[in-house]
């Protein structure tokens, strides 16, 4: 995807963090470094199989018209699978038109990503009062619940996530998760 300029991609994602993640760390640089005219996301997770199926047919029947260059990225939460390999063959079997190489599998769940770039020194942290994280150096494991088990009031949440985004690192986020990292690698590089 990185050796020829798209002008759409679609970013199918999970629910509404996924959105706001990828709308707004991933978004900006995708349009800035690969020059993409149009990024969208769509979210998959409260549609049927058949619905999300269609929507990617959708996408590669405008490749087929020639008019344009359309691609998407399919992003999922490895959840409770064994391993990256295990989670793309579900999403293989769900979703059975989904190209395997455009599955990006996120360790454990998008608040992994989240905290992975969180700046959890920082004086935002402070003024939240934000729980210490036991392992700070690795957010691969970290689920939803940990993340939510970090803020003192769960009603500060969207605060928290704003001050995250706000504060956002990609090289600290590189270092501590390794999905990101590839991420990173495969579309940011």
């Amino acid at each position: 995807m990185r050796d020829k300029k798209l002008n759409i991609l679609y970013i199918l994602v999970e629910g509404i963090e996924d959105e706001t993640f990828f709308k707004n760390i991933i978004k900006p640089i995708l349009e800035k470094k690969l020059k993409i005219n149009y990024i969208e996301t769509y979210k998959y997770a409260q549609k049927t199989p058949d619905k999300v199926k269609t929507f990617v047919e959708s996408i590669k029947g405008m490749n087929k018209k020639g008019t344009m260059d359309v691609d998407y990225i399919f992003v999922a939460d490895i959840d409770n699978s064994p391993c990256v390999t295990e989670k793309k063959k579900e999403l293989k079997e769900r979703y059975r038109n989904i190209d395997e190489k455009k599955i990006i599998v996120v360790k454990k769940e998008i608040e992994s990503w989240y905290i992975a770039g969180a700046d959890l020194n920082g004086d935002w942290c402070k003024k939240y009062r934000i729980r210490c994280l036991k392992n700070k150096n690795n957010t691969d494991n970290l689920r939803k619940e940990d993340f939510n088990s970090l803020i003192p009031n769960i009603s500060l949440r969207l605060n928290f996530i704003s001050e995250i985004l706000n504060h956002f690192s990609v090289q600290t986020a590189k270092q501590k998760n390794s999905s990101f990292e590839y991420f990173t690698k495969k579309y940011l590089c």
